[in-house]
């Protein structure tokens, strides 16, 4: 345990870490008096940016917001309580803190008087092509393009790095983490499937909604889910990807506009803005280079 914990400090000390939001729970207090002995004897101490916490499980209590019903099975009430709550069961693996932004932005891009207009650039956002953020809190509307609030949060950092770890809104000022931001975005772009459990839930809390989610994942079945992901509607109209079957090779091709909540599908599509799409062009190229050998 020495050996790892010392490993962990030497790895959390390096500078390929050194900006990366990073927090270190541990879910065993004796683990944890011995990563404390540690620290106060090491010569190099990690930024203090870095959370380092103790993590324990606490007593379940279903007095709040969140109580569920008797009615519910004891799986779903079991998970209800666990979830956020410490410890390793407490851990909350899905995207449930994103539903309300994305429910807010399928809201926002539904309504037809609703204008999309950067609040850094004031200049318009397409939803449908640009790389934008939505504001994370519950009552603020604020749309901003990627590059644009990247740029007024390194502006308000002060430091020559390239990647921005936080700043404020805007529109209303409150703090935002950068990998909050850009973990929403990528869940709009690339996790269709997660979005549309995300946005058939009824919104009352994130630890049930994770809950719920859980408790869809182990009551699953992988054929039925997989049959079932083909043949329904997308919440938002979006991406179409297919095959051109009058072409020679296998090509994919957009026939809709891309929707903030519709992923690009597991094929791999040339770029929005034109490039050339890295996996198709390296290997077009391999078979090119293949049949010139040949």
């Amino acid at each position: 345990m020495t050996d790892k914990l010392s490993n962990l400090q030497l790895l959390l000390r390096a500078g390929y870490f050194g900006r990366w939001p990073l927090e270190v729970k541990f879910f065993n207090e004796r683990v944890f008096q011995m990563w404390k002995l540690w620290t106060e004897r090491a010569e190099e101490q990690i930024r203090p940016e870095i959370k380092v916490m103790l993590d324990l499980a606490s007593a379940p209590d279903n007095n709040g917001e969140e109580e569920i019903s008797s009615a519910q099975r004891p799986a779903k009430k079991r998970k209800i309580d666990l979830i956020g709550r410490g410890g390793v069961e407490g851990v909350d693996p899905t995207y449930a803190r994103f539903q309300a932004p994305l429910q807010k932005l399928k809201n926002l891009t539904e309504d037809q008087s609703f204008k999309a207009i950067c609040d850094v650039c004031d200049k318009g956002v397409r939803v449908e092509k640009d790389l934008f953020n939505i504001c994370l809190t519950r009552n603020c509307n604020s749309l901003t393009h990627v590059s644009c609030l990247s740029k007024k949060f390194l502006n308000e950092d002060g430091s020559d790095v390239l990647i921005p770890n936080t700043g404020t809104c805007p529109s209303c000022d409150a703090q935002l983490k950068w990998s909050e931001l850009m973990c929403a975005l990528s869940l709009r772009i690339r996790g269709q499937k997660e979005c549309n459990k995300l946005l058939r839930k009824r919104n009352r809390g994130a630890a049930a909604v994770a809950a719920e989610l859980l408790e869809d994942e182990d009551d699953s079945d992988p054929e039925e889910e997989e049959e079932q992901e083909e043949t329904e509607e997308p919440v938002m109209p979006g991406v179409v990807v297919e095959n051109d079957v009058d072409s020679d090779q296998d090509e994919v091709v957009l026939v809709e506009s891309v929707s903030p909540l519709q992923s690009l599908s597991t094929k791999p599509p040339k770029l929005l803005n034109g490039a050339i799409d890295p996996l198709r062009f390296s290997l077009e190229m391999i078979i090119g280079d293949s049949e010139e050998e040949g």
